[in-house]
């Protein structure tokens, strides 16, 4: 973790794109996103994501194919289209011959290194906005490689572009990601010595990226449908517990997703409506992490309204001592009234006694 980047392991890229994937059921009608896999050059992005489409095949019994379009070797007019003329009306016709009903991944590689960057552009109208005369269907989904490294011939993203994607950051940093490349290496048949020299010197990436998440009314639509892909496939009993942080941050930013995850635990207990109705009896959480989260948003809500404040305070009281203390703290100083009610009297005088 660095800055505000939040890292994937390379062996996790691959169910971070199926979230995003599963996601797309939950976008708007017509609405689509992509996503860019950034990582250094030679740790595997590539190789991970080749096999989806087999994989997207065999789960949905529904036929899915993959073509690869190289940035760096391309025009925009093989993306998005050759202009033609008819009827007096310019149209743009595509070179890819994809049925409008079919299903498959659409892969940029060399995302960071186009020839032109216009390429940048066709691809926006072309895969994500669908706004030329045959654009990518919408069963198809985009997904981009790119390496990330500031360097004269990294082409960086307008803030235009990276509200289009999801954005994942591979990393292949920290020890899990070395057993992984070790296990790699042993299934390809790599020498001993190459595993040994792998063990002593473990491969440490460059992770030399811009924070491309932008936080806005259209990233924000994508991170809402990430987490109803997420509860859905939670729910088929898939463990993506260690992928939802680093796609939301790849999506607003990593603060945004903290939030939004928090209040996303908190979606099924009381609100405060429910609990200033019933502060004697409303239920506490026994986990002292839970209960803080809780808690805090309980109060961050209350403050707002300096009546809800002094209604929480029977509720308060009834927590331990340094949580209450916390919780008054907050509220007395956003909503002085609380001090003059008479459960706040009774709760200072009884500790200080």
């Amino acid at each position: 973790m660095k800055s505000n980047v939040v890292y994937l392991r390379v062996g996790l890229i691959k169910s971070a794109v199926k979230l995003c994937v599963a996601a797309q059921n939950y976008m708007d009608k017509g609405k689509r996103f992509g996503a860019v896999v950034w990582g250094q050059s030679g740790i595997g992005k590539t190789a991970v994501t080749d096999g989806l489409a087999e994989e997207f095949t065999a789960k949905s019994k529904v036929a899915w194919d993959m073509i690869d379009c190289n940035m760096s070797a391309c025009t925009p007019e093989d993306v998005a289209g050759y202009p033609s003329i008819e009827n007096a009306q310019m149209k743009f016709i595509s070179q890819w011959k994809i049925a409008a009903d079919s299903h498959g991944i659409f892969r940029l590689d060399e995302f960071d290194r186009p020839a032109y960057f216009q390429n940048l552009i066709a691809v926006a109208k072309y895969a994500i906005d669908r706004q030329v005369t045959t654009p990518l269907p919408l069963g198809w989904f985009v997904l981009a490689l790119g390496n990330g490294i500031s360097d004269a011939h990294t082409q960086e993203l307008t803030e235009h572009l990276k509200g289009r994607f999801v954005h994942l950051y591979a990393s292949t940093a920290g020890t899990r990601s070395q057993e992984e490349r070790i296990k790699y290496l042993e299934s390809s048949g790599a020498s001993k010595t190459a595993i040994k020299f792998e063990r002593i010197n473990p491969l440490v990436t460059r992770d030399e990226f811009d924070a491309h998440a932008i936080d806005n009314s259209r990233t924000r639509k994508y991170a809402d449908a990430i987490l109803k892909a997420y509860d859905a496939l939670t729910a088929q009993g898939v463990d993506l517990s260690e992928i939802i942080l680093p796609v939301l941050a790849g999506t607003i930013g990593k603060s945004g997703a903290i939030e939004m995850l928090r209040l996303h635990e908190l979606s099924d207990m009381p609100s405060l409506e429910e609990v200033i109705a019933n502060p004697l009896t409303c239920m506490i959480p026994d986990d002292t992490s839970f209960r803080h989260k809780f808690i805090t948003s309980l109060v961050h809500e209350a403050q707002q309204d300096c009546d809800k404040a002094v209604k929480l305070m029977d509720y308060i009281v009834r927590l331990p001592n340094e949580v209450a203390r916390y919780a008054i703290e907050t509220l007395s100083t956003a909503c002085p009234k609380v001090c003059q009610c008479k459960t706040y009297v009774t709760w200072t005088n009884r500790l200080n006694s």
